[in-house]
């Protein structure tokens, strides 16, 4: 059987492609403070623990803490406004990278749970924009990862299939979100451990988005 190379190569966004930690952690603490009257737990989170909540959907954490549907949604209102008060730098390493890609001819793609004006800012200040032949937001699926729909749907922009597809990302709800769709993926070591990814079985594990590069002839 002819062996079938990666043509296509999905990243994630925040943690990923640009450093959003900093803004997002201070988001989540503006939120958090809509929340507290409403929570019986203790949601004093230290940063450490924060980075630990980025790659999940803020709704379902803030629904997760609170009960009262009014708060839950005055909280994600803020995380959003907070959000846009910020600009964001691209990590180390990940423009470069997107550049080498595109000289060997893969098509690129983002799926990310952020919404499409947010991730279409981020894009163009870094301007990169135009290295992706697919952008999947939370805006534009019903589900977001770790379901497969935002992937699937990036899969069949690309017009790429399955086997051909890998997705790199640095929160186990991309490593899951790839083995739903049936791709492989790429975990990246920056908020959490390779013990903590091993349990979902990445086909590859890095330390740093540039190390990607070392992979191309692999995959």
């Amino acid at each position: 059987m002819k062996e079938i190379k990666t043509r296509g190569i999905l990243f994630d966004l925040d943690g990923t492609l640009v450093d959003s930690f900093p803004s997002i952690i201070i988001a989540f603490k503006e939120a958090f403070k809509i929340l507290k009257p409403f929570t019986k737990s203790d949601i004093n989170f230290t940063d450490d623990e924060i980075k630990k909540l980025i790659g999940i959907p803020h709704q379902e954490t803030f629904r997760n803490m609170c009960d009262d549907g009014e708060a839950v949604k005055k909280a994600t209102e803020i995380f959003r406004e907070t959000r846009r008060k910020f600009k964001v730098g691209a990590i180390d390493g990940s423009v470069n990278l997107l550049m080498f890609l595109k000289t060997k001819n893969f098509k690129l793609g983002v799926v990310t749970t952020t919404g499409r004006e947010l991730t279409e800012r981020i894009l163009n200040d870094l301007n990169v924009q135009n290295l992706f032949e697919s952008v999947i937001t939370g805006t534009d699926v019903s589900n977001l990862k770790p379901h497969p729909e935002p992937i699937l749907k990036s899969i069949e922009i690309l017009n790429l299939s399955n086997d051909s597809c890998i997705m790199a990302g640095d929160h186990p709800n991309d490593i899951i979100a790839a083995n739903a769709a049936n791709i492989r993926s790429i975990a990246i070591l920056y908020a959490r451990t390779k013990d903590e990814f091993m349990k979902y079985n990445p086909t590859y594990i890095v330390s740093s988005i540039g190390e990607i590069k070392n992979l191309v002839d692999k995959i």
